[in-house]
């Protein structure tokens, strides 16, 4: 199995991805970026990402722990093999997760 670095900041969404692998990666995408309860008629899609005033190596535990609960319930075709974070800033708190996953096709 090929493994993949999923792009986050990617915008684009495609109604007719290219191909499977395609897909995979925009879905978890669109998991990793919906928040818990924000999907009208569908509350539990996404990742619970209310982390503010958690300490940074705690919000790092607990999102990396609801990342991999949110993609194997609802992109069960992609297994997440780690996930590592981007530098930044500590005052801005912002969690910018290098997320790399490997696609069963």
């Amino acid at each position: 199995m090929a493994e993949y670095l999923l792009d986050l900041s990617a915008k684009e969404i495609k109604i007719v991805p290219a191909n499977v692998v395609e897909e995979v990666l925009q879905n978890v995408r669109c998991i990793v970026l919906t928040t818990l309860g924000s999907c009208v008629m569908y509350r539990e899609f996404g990742t619970d990402n209310d982390l503010i005033d958690t300490p940074i190596n705690v919000a790092q535990n607990k999102f990396l722990a609801n990342i991999a609960k949110a993609i194997l319930k609802f992109e069960p075709r992609a297994k997440l093999k780690k996930i590592r974070w981007q530098r930044s800033d500590a005052a801005d708190g912002i969690l910018k997760p290098l997320i790399t996953i490997s696609i069963q096709e």
